[in-house]
């Protein structure tokens, strides 16, 4: 069992080094390869570029000022064309965040390429930065598609919708993309970046206004199921993602050091940073959860988490202004050796719990694993 126990808990470490380490390359953000689909336009006959990418910023910050080249390929894997697409400014807004994990799409016309040519259209290099907090203010109240025109090629596709600003200034420079996708789920298209598109542009307070966008598609590519994301200058449409705080999160010593090892005895603080990025001033609990692990039954990373024991809870009433940051720090002393992990959750209330952040848990780049030891 001590052999047994010992293995484990150097698999542990080496994830955790190797987690410490990855974890300042992606300090800014985490973009996974976008999502792309090329076809000849039906009613222009050029080849077009359209994808989507998906921000997983470890922190759950939006990202801005987002690039990427885009390859067009023959069969011997000659490029045929490049392109340069700047995603955060395809709208006449200026600039597009990117929030966390909703979908953005981009959109790329290869005017001087012949698409009979085209065998692959690829990823280049990328390039990001930090993007602006903006309150959810935009609610979508419905949306539908219809078949505006088609050709022997394929299909006119319109959709129309109608977004409601929620806050009691006005809303300026309104504009919304779709990404779309078929009946299996899978991406094929983009709307909202045509000139002939009708944004809502200007949204009175409390009040409602309309858009209509389109698309041409190839017959084989029949939406289903579209993904909206609207943004103006200090707003952005509301997601299943969003939260009204945006929270930092970390464990270190008195010596302000990331902690992976510690000893008993030692003071261990869990700090947080919250960022109320709604329109109101926020009351919430913080809770801390700190789990021991057990390595008495399996040897899986997973299953090891799962089968945890709760050491501690902390429950810390807190509060933050609008637009402002506060700090929290909660110091823990553990009294006995163990291998640990944390979670942090921040609700509205006890009685009934609504969360007003993501939650902090062990994931492969947030490692809450920590170990305590007695020499």
């Amino acid at each position: 069992m001590r052999i047994r126990r010992l293995a484990i808990s150097l698999f542990l470490v080496s994830v955790t080094i190797l987690l410490t380490n990855f974890v300042g390359y992606i300090a800014n953000a985490i973009i996974y390869y976008p999502m792309m689909n090329g076809y000849i336009d039906p009613s222009t006959g050029k080849y077009t570029v359209v994808g989507e990418v998906v921000n997983y910023h470890p922190h759950w910050k939006p990202i801005g000022n987002l690039t990427i080249d885009i390859l067009l390929t023959d069969s011997n894997e000659t490029v045929l064309a490049k392109k340069y697409v700047q995603v955060s400014k395809l709208l006449p807004l200026g600039e597009i965040n990117v929030p966390y994990l909703v979908p953005i799409p981009f959109k790329a016309v290869f005017d001087n390429v012949d698409p009979s040519k085209v065998k692959y259209a690829t990823e280049g290099s990328m390039t990001m930065r930090k993007g602006k907090y903006k309150p959810a203010d935009l609610l979508l109240l419905h949306s539908e598609f219809y078949v505006l025109d088609s050709n022997e090629f394929g299909k006119k596709w319109g959709l129309r919708g109608e977004i409601k600003n929620n806050y009691t200034l006005p809303a300026k420079n309104v504009y919304v993309v779709a990404s779309l996708y078929n009946a299996e789920g899978y991406f094929i298209g983009v709307a909202g970046l045509d000139k002939t598109d009708t944004h809502p542009v200007r949204i009175e307070p409390m009040q409602t206004a309309r858009f209509f966008l389109s698309t041409w598609l190839p017959s084989d590519l029949v939406p289903a199921k579209a993904i909206f994301h609207a943004e103006s200058e200090n707003s952005v449409l509301r997601n299943p993602y969003y939260f009204p705080l945006l929270s930092e999160h970390g464990a270190v010593n008195d010596e302000n050091q990331w902690v992976t090892w510690a000893h008993v005895g030692e003071n261990v603080h869990f700090r947080s940073n919250m960022t109320n990025i709604s329109r109101d001033n926020l009351e919430f609990y913080w809770i801390l959860q700190i789990k021991k692990i057990s390595l008495e039954d399996s040897t899986d990373l997973d299953t090891t988490l799962r089968r945890s024991v709760t050491e501690h809870i902390a429950t810390i009433p807190y509060k933050v202004k609008a637009g402002e940051s506060a700090p929290l720090d909660y110091v823990w002393m553990p009294e006995e050796e163990g291998d640990f992990f944390y979670e942090i959750f921040v609700w509205n209330n006890l009685e009934n719990p609504v969360p007003l952040s993501h939650h902090l848990t062990y994931q492969f780049y947030t490692d809450t694993i920590f170990f305590v030891r007695n020499d």
